[in-house]
């Protein structure tokens, strides 16, 4: 999945941003598995590989957002580029969110069935008809907690308020307020006349703000994505994972 060349004709002074997006959906495939393997064997815990899982479904849907993110860039169609750049949000907040939980279990500042308990809802997570039987919570947790987590990552106060301004930002665009309202709206200088867009067309000011908004999540998710892999391998049996 590459921006057209049409796209970049007409945004080349985002040659830039366009370039890095590209560079990271290169990143994912790089990392991208094929194939989660289990152990013959049940291992001690099933942390392993229950969190590998967990990071692959996580990949692959970071995947699939920033191929939308793309997609969409090139079709004209804003409203899909800036969900899909909200949700990549959402997705490098529960990696995020992961990574600080495994930082705790292994400094012993909460117990493995604390642990579980969160696993649970952040691997098997839902809100719709989640079965009354079920003994677990499977309650899924809070966006916003989630991207609370990405934004603390780093234990940076600049790039806290930059995580949080950024999803809200783009927040904007996703609902039915005025800046997702004004996308295929063109309003003239004086605002005495008001122009609504036939055709899909994706203007520079969109794809600058929403590439501008959304790359940091990028590298954040490598960045935890990478780290929570690390601690696993270190700490426990892995399944085998083919490329």
């Amino acid at each position: 999945m590459q921006f057209s060349d049409e796209l970049r004709r007409q945004h080349s002074a985002l040659s830039q941003r366009i370039d890095e997006l590209e560079g990271f959906l290169a990143g994912y495939d790089a990392r991208f598995k094929h194939r989660l393997i289990c152990q013959a064997k049940r291992p001690r815990r099933l942390l392993g590989h229950n969190g590998a899982h967990l990071l692959l479904t996580s990949l692959t849907r970071a995947r699939f957002l920033t191929a939308t993110i793309i997609h969409c860039s090139n079709g004209g169609l804003a409203p899909g580029m800036f969900l899909s750049a909200r949700a990549h949000w959402e997705m490098t907040g529960l990696v995020a969110h992961f990574l600080m939980l495994l930082r705790r279990f292994y400094a012993d500042q909460i117990t493995e069935p604390d642990l579980n308990v969160t696993m649970a809802r952040l691997a098997l997570g839902r809100r719709w008809e989640i079965p009354e039987n079920v003994k677990i919570d499977m309650t899924a947790i809070n966006a916003i907690t989630l991207v609370d987590s990405a934004a603390k990552l780093l234990g940076d106060k600049k790039m806290e308020e930059h995580v949080k301004t950024s999803y809200d930002f783009l927040s904007e665009f996703c609902h039915p307020n005025l800046f997702a309202r004004l996308t295929g709206v063109t309003l003239a200088d004086d605002l005495m006349i008001v122009d609504y867009d036939p055709e899909f067309v994706l203007s520079g000011s969109d794809l600058g703000v929403c590439l501008s908004n959304v790359l940091v999540s990028h590298a954040l998710f490598f960045h935890a994505y990478d780290q929570c892999f690390k601690l696993l391998d270190e700490h426990e049996e892995m399944p085998t994972l083919e490329a």
